[in-house]
């Protein structure tokens, strides 16, 4: 190569750049989701729920357990049952709600590329002072952890 000579950056490195960029973006506008959600829907108190979990903030998902279930459960206890949770994306995929109880659907995406995997969890919901709670056996902590 001549001094007067640049160096190429290779024809496929610009559309693998945008696309990653795209994936990452996207994963955080479905886990975040837009505006603040509401705690008083099932879908709302689960995404904070999920949120906590995603940024290892117990302190948070912690307030979104339903308290009768999970009375006398800390942060630490869910820290200790969570260990370690590979990065996810959570994907709302249906609510079925009725007399103060809901099931949310959701799909959780795992990775990137060839070792990336999916999988569908059921969260057991219910309506408590106008809030809704995570109750049952949640992913990724259960009902043992705290007991």
């Amino acid at each position: 190569m001549s001094d007067n000579q640049t160096p190429r950056i290779p024809h496929w490195a610009a559309p693998v750049a945008l696309a990653v960029l795209v994936v990452v973006l996207g994963a955080v506008a479905l886990l975040r989701g837009e505006g603040n959600p509401d705690p008083m829907t099932p879908e709302g108190a689960l995404h904070l729920y999920l949120e906590g979990i995603a940024d290892s903030d117990y302190d948070q998902a912690l307030r979104f357990l339903d308290p009768e279930s999970f009375a006398g459960c800390t942060a630490d206890d869910i820290d200790r049952s969570v260990g370690f949770t590979n990065p996810f994306t959570a994907i709302h995929l249906d609510t079925n709600e009725r007399n103060g109880r809901a099931t949310v659907r959701m799909e959780f995406r795992f990775g990137q590329g060839l070792g990336s995997y999916s999988q569908h969890e059921d969260f057991d919901m219910v309506q408590r002072d106008g809030f809704w709670y995570v109750t049952g056996n949640p992913w990724p902590i259960y009902w043992d952890s705290c007991r």
